[in-house]
């Protein structure tokens, strides 16, 4: 479960060179739409509840529209995740997973493309998007709306400056979060 997780945030974290004029949704949006491809650093920090200290990961994240995702991993161990069409493939594993078979990564997906891509729609479909911002500094939220997912995920934050991203939380039901702080490719 934990090289799916990471990958499910990474997609997150790809935000890359878009500005919005405005700082409410749909102009938050509108730019992340008009990026067709994003490179960026990434450093993950993993919390996981009978862990006394955070387990780190760092790497490349890229993105490229309509919905093609890709993490490498450089540390703590090489891998490699590629998120396509619908199918998750582990890469270091030979290992492919339909997305729709699982709840969790079918609503993960649907955030992290949907949030790359621009796509309110995709969004509001599987979540209850909250959205504010100060400055154009924003914070999105996102809960799940199916219960069998809540069950899961208690929600996805995301916090960017205009129309790029640089941290997504995932905070699971039972105590257990993630957070990806993305740099973008100069």
């Amino acid at each position: 479960m934990s090289c799916r997780f990471r990958l499910l945030v990474a997609g997150l974290l790809i935000l890359s060179n878009g500005s919005a004029s405005a700082c409410e949704l749909s102009d938050v949006l509108k730019a992340r739409a008009d990026i067709a491809e994003s490179n960026a650093a990434y450093t993950e920090e993993r919390h996981i509840r009978y862990v006394t200290a955070p387990i780190a990961a760092a790497g490349q994240l890229r993105y490229k529209a309509p919905d093609h995702l890709e993490m490498n991993v450089a540390t703590p161990k090489p891998e490699s995740f590629i998120y396509q069409d619908g199918v998750l493939t582990v890469a270091n594993a030979g290992r492919d997973i339909s997305v729709e078979s699982e709840a969790l990564l079918s609503a993960l997906f649907a955030a992290l493309v949907g949030t790359l891509s621009g796509d309110e729609a995709r969004l509001r479909e599987k979540f209850d998007v909250f959205f504010t911002d100060n400055a154009c500094a924003w914070r999105m939220t996102l809960v799940p709306k199916q219960e069998r997912v809540r069950a899961k995920v208690d929600g996805i934050e995301i916090a960017g400056n205009s129309g790029s991203i640089g941290e997504i939380l995932l905070k699971l039901a039972n105590g257990d979060r993630s957070v990806l702080t993305i740099r973008e490719a100069e």
